[in-house]
């Protein structure tokens, strides 16, 4: 699309805003610094698509694509898994637990965004959309440290001495 073009698509689309705030004809023509004839005639046609708008990227949420990389979508999301490692593993250090909230909200962000999306884009070489070649690397990691996690855990609850053994019922090892 050529300047002129853009530049004529782009001022027809201001004169109908402005007349959908109820400035008049003249109004209109005054304030762009137009004739009242093109202002005419911008109305008559129809001022097509709002154009993507660069300015829109600078807003907190508009950037936003999968959500992954987006801390008011992630927060609330981590604090729940927070809290729910913090009741799992009990021992293990708050710093620890936090990265793997964060791992595990990404995760779930992910996730989500695919369920709608879909894992593909819609291009003729059928690239999956990078969000889902990370989302596998993230769940794989996720996984794991879990896994790691429970093993430790797994580890400090097994008893370590004969009487603690006995006190829990468990056999103390070699009967003589």
């Amino acid at each position: 699309m050529s300047i002129s073009t853009e530049y004529k698509l782009r001022r027809r689309r201001r004169v109908h805003a402005m007349r959908a705030k109820g400035a008049t004809v003249e109004q209109i023509a005054a304030r762009l610094g137009i004739g009242v004839s093109t202002v005419k005639r911008d109305l008559k046609l129809d001022p097509g698509p709002e154009p993507y708008q660069a300015v829109d990227r600078l807003r907190p949420d508009s950037a936003v694509k999968d959500g992954t990389n987006s801390e008011p979508m992630l927060a609330p999301v981590r604090a729940r898994y927070l809290e729910t490692l913090r009741g799992r593993y009990p021992a293990v250090t708050d710093e620890r637990l936090q990265l793997l909230a964060s791992l595990w909200a990404k995760v779930e962000l992910a996730e989500r965004w695919l369920d709608m999306h879909g894992l593909v884009k819609d291009d003729a070489d059928g690239e999956p959309f990078p969000v889902a070649v990370h989302s596998d690397r993230w769940a794989a990691r996720l996984d794991q440290l879990l896994s790691r996690l429970d093993a430790e855990q797994a580890e400090r609850d097994k008893p370590t001495s004969i009487l603690e053994r006995q006190l829990r019922g468990l056999p103390t090892g070699g009967n003589r």
